[in-house]
């Protein structure tokens, strides 16, 4: 078996509910080059392993991070990952175990595209909400890579599984950049990019269903809206 080239950390509080995430994992099952840490399963007492986790990501060239979006964020047990793993003196503040790698951010929202926009409940682009991520990657010196963000994430699922297909082709496209790296000279590391990432947004259906169907659909465990935000539904939380 060929040795990981991409660590693919996935936090999911309610993993036995997903359908979007859970489809996105099927499409990349198998990837030989894909090293699966599924947090919730693994520390389901919250208590990190952090030499693990750090010498797993310093094995590959891409980290993965998936996860449904919470409060415009991450659920819990990534944010305290983040806090453990990416830990001064080995990522960052005279460390530099993370410089050059890249980081693909994989995320699933319950709210279509349009509820983040200036006229949409959430008052601006999704976008907005990349830069605690895309910072997080600069200032550990990794690259940013075009995040892979599927809205509306219990529409039609077929939409679901076209996000699946980019999702595989992405980690085969980065296995195989990482494949041709390996030969060349090894180059100092580069700051990555500030610049603001394009979300792919899923394609919504030129039909939508009834507000007042939507306004009582069940609660989403895919991301952050309860339901899709309507004249008379807010578009807050579920918890």
């Amino acid at each position: 078996m060929p040795a990981p080239t991409v660590a693919l950390v996935y936090a999911h509080p309610y993993a036995e509910r997903s359908l979007a995430n859970r489809e996105l994992l099927n499409a990349i099952d198998g990837l030989p080059f894909v090293d699966h840490r599924p947090l919730y399963d693994l520390y389901p007492d919250f208590d990190i392993d952090i030499e693990t986790e750090q010498r797993r990501l310093a094995a590959v060239d891409t980290i993965v991070l998936q996860h449904p979006v919470y409060w415009y964020s991450m659920p819990a047990l990534l944010k305290l990952w983040i806090d453990e793993v990416l830990a001064l003196g080995w990522a960052y503040g005279g460390g530099s175990a993370l410089a050059g790698k890249r980081l693909l951010w994989v995320v699933t929202t319950g709210a279509d595209f349009r509820a983040y926009s200036p006229e949409g409940p959430h008052g601006q682009s999704f976008e907005v909400f990349h830069a605690p991520m895309r910072q997080t990657a600069r200032f550990c010196g990794m690259e940013w890579l075009e995040p892979i963000v599927v809205h509306d994430a219990h529409a039609d699922q077929a939409q679901v599984a076209a996000a699946g297909l980019r999702y595989r082709q992405r980690l085969m496209a980065l296995d195989a950049r990482a494949a041709s790296q390996s030969a060349l000279p090894v180059a100092a590391p580069v700051a990555a990019s500030a610049a603001a990432s394009v979300t792919t947004p899923v394609a919504t259906p030129a039909t939508t269903p009834d507000a007042d169907v939507r306004a009582t659909q069940a609660v989403r465990h895919e991301g952050f809206d309860a339901v899709a935000p309507t004249s008379s539904t807010p578009a807050g939380p579920p918890r």
